[in-house]
């Protein structure tokens, strides 16, 4: 993977000093901006993502032209705030999660998933949130330690999340038997929900590959409580894996579980 890193329009000398740092960390290459478009930018360097810092700015480009990615709790603060105020969760009552619990989301994404667990387990839960692809790693992970939504229960759960880069099966057999409470997944849908056309920007840099047998089988190996699924109503690994489907079958997306 190319890519550059460069800034938004007339930059503050301290915006172009950390582009050309991030440069570094990424392995990319830095391109002063100063007044160029960025449409100009991108032409200049047609084969490379594009990484745009400024002052409440961090955007991914992707070569292949498509939305750019940046960080933004989305969902994961909307579900907070019904937590707080004494909702259910369909995602934690699968997982019979409890405060307190450690947690590892193995296909972080957009880290959704991972906030409401930080936020809904409170200040002694762990969440280990791991990502294979650098942009959705990179952004993610700077967004977490950054965002600010005047609201300081959420953002310390944001802070609390450890985000990880790798492959989660690989990531998995460093663990021991045992170690956390719960292993999730919520892989990209091949079949895609027509009404998540929100995450649309994700398609262009995330791991699209199924779960993998043996990411389960480590899986089992690791949790104390539940191994969790999220997937289509219709998808073979209920099947194949031994799932239980705890959400109603006819459901667009269900949670199935296994518990160890």
């Amino acid at each position: 993977m190319r890519i550059v890193t460069t800034t938004t329009y007339d930059p503050s000398r301290d915006i172009e000093a950390l582009a050309a740092e991030e440069a570094a960390k990424l392995g990319a290459r830095y391109a002063r901006r100063g007044r160029t478009s960025l449409r100009k930018l991108r032409a200049a360097h047609p084969e490379a993502d594009v990484v745009v810092f400024g002052t409440n700015t961090l955007e991914w480009h992707p070569a292949s032209g498509g939305e750019p990615f940046f960080f933004h709790p989305g969902m994961g603060l909307i579900r907070a705030k019904r937590i707080a105020a004494g909702a259910r969760d369909a995602m934690l009552a699968a997982c019979g999660f409890e405060p307190g619990d450690a947690v590892v989301d193995c296909t972080a994404g957009l880290a959704t998933d991972s906030i409401v667990f930080s936020f809904a387990g409170g200040p002694e839960s762990r969440v280990v949130a791991v990502e294979s692809q650098l942009p959705l790693y990179y952004i993610v992970t700077r967004g977490l330690g950054a965002y600010e939504s005047e609201w300081p229960p959420f953002d310390e759960a944001l802070r609390r999340i450890e985000t990880v880069r790798a492959e989660h099966t690989a990531y998995l057999r460093t663990l021991a038997d045992r170690s956390v409470d719960v292993v999730y997944f919520d892989p990209m849908f091949r079949d895609p929900v027509a009404a998540s056309a929100g995450i649309s920007p994700l398609r262009a840099f995330a791991n699209d590959a199924p779960v993998a047998e043996e990411a389960i089988e480590e899986a089992r190996r690791v949790a104390r409580k539940s191994v969790v699924l999220k997937e289509r109503s219709h998808a073979a690994e209920w099947r194949r894996y031994g799932f239980e489907i705890v959400s109603k079958p006819n459901a667009p997306v269900v949670y199935g579980v296994i518990r160890p």
